[in-house]
């Protein structure tokens, strides 16, 4: 029989617990090793919550600044953009003074040089004759021949003054200093065939509300309108709204194009047709005054809640 056989049933349990006892130990320190380990890790995740949040909230606090920086530089930009236009609205306004009293100031010598041409020192000779000599002796003829000579004297009237109004034009003309004029063009997405189109202009916002002469501004105004509608034709629309209405004191003019041109082409085929027509206005010509479309982002000119006060114009 071997030694084991002499061993107590003591001795077994003593040994099986001092073995437990052992494993328990090892066990117990894994256990701490990964308590410990946890709980460095749940300290990192807080840390990493914790620096999460920080960097959330200055990346936010970034957002709002430069929100406000950009709302901040688009305003400056639109109130630059205004008062540029604003002065370019005092020049026109003047230079059309200007151009108003030059022209009464010097329309009675530039006929008076203008009759010494001969061909029309002849007409004039000839209509002075005929109201001094001819007329007074009208009544006593013929009807028939009465009315042939009120028409012959109102033939040679008319071609007198179509002759005289061309030389006066030719001869009245003076040297400006060019007054240049920017109107602003932006053009922004509104649905995926609609853009919205806006112009300001240098013009007076109430140069439409007074019954007062066509003026300078009138003009450019109406010739800017005329040069939309024309572009509106070539459109899928053929014909469209355009909202007159003003802003900071200037006209401002708004209307949407339904088309599938890209927006590059329609802003190019617009300042085209805009430019065109301003270029045959003989009135800002003659007065000194140089048009330019320039297109600008929508953002520099409008805030978000700014509107503008419009009227229809069809």
């Amino acid at each position: 029989m071997t030694s084991e056989t002499h061993r107590s049933v003591t001795e077994v349990i003593r040994e099986v617990s001092a073995q437990l006892e052992c494993e328990t130990s090892l066990g117990e320190r894994a256990l701490h090793c990964f308590e410990d380990e946890l709980a460095a890790l749940r300290q990192a995740e807080r840390n990493i919550l914790a620096q999460i949040h920080r960097l959330e909230q200055a990346q936010l606090h970034r957002l709002k600044a430069s929100a406000e920086e950009r709302a901040a530089l688009a305003e400056t930009s639109r109130v630059a953009i205004f008062d540029v236009l604003s002065a370019q609205n005092r020049r026109l306004v003047q230079r059309a003074h200007k151009e108003k009293t030059r022209w009464e100031e010097t329309i009675s010598t530039r006929i008076t040089e203008a009759l010494k041409e001969p061909t029309l020192q002849k007409k004039w000779s000839q209509v002075q004759e005929f109201k001094n000599v001819v007329a007074p002796t009208l009544d006593s003829v013929l009807a028939a021949s009465k009315e042939v000579a009120l028409a012959h004297q109102t033939s040679r009237l008319r071609d007198l003054r179509r002759e005289l109004s061309s030389l006066m034009h030719q001869k009245a003309l003076d040297t400006h200093s060019m007054v240049h004029l920017d109107l602003i063009l932006t053009i922004e997405p509104v649905s995926e065939n609609e853009l919205g189109v806006t112009f300001v202009l240098p013009v007076s916002g109430t140069c439409l509300n007074s019954d007062a002469e066509e003026t300078l501004e009138s003009v450019l105004l109406y010739r800017v309108m005329e040069g939309i509608y024309v572009y509106l034709r070539q459109t899928p629309m053929k014909t469209g709204h355009i909202h007159v209405g003003a802003h900071d004191g200037l006209t401002v003019l708004e209307l949407d194009v339904v088309t599938e041109a890209h927006i590059d082409e329609v802003t190019s085929s617009i300042k085209q047709y805009v430019s065109h027509h301003l270029m045959r206005v003989s009135d800002l010509r003659n007065a000194g005054v140089q048009t330019r479309v320039t297109v600008v982002d929508g953002n520099l000119l409008f805030a978000g809640d700014q509107q503008t006060e419009a009227n229809d114009v069809r």
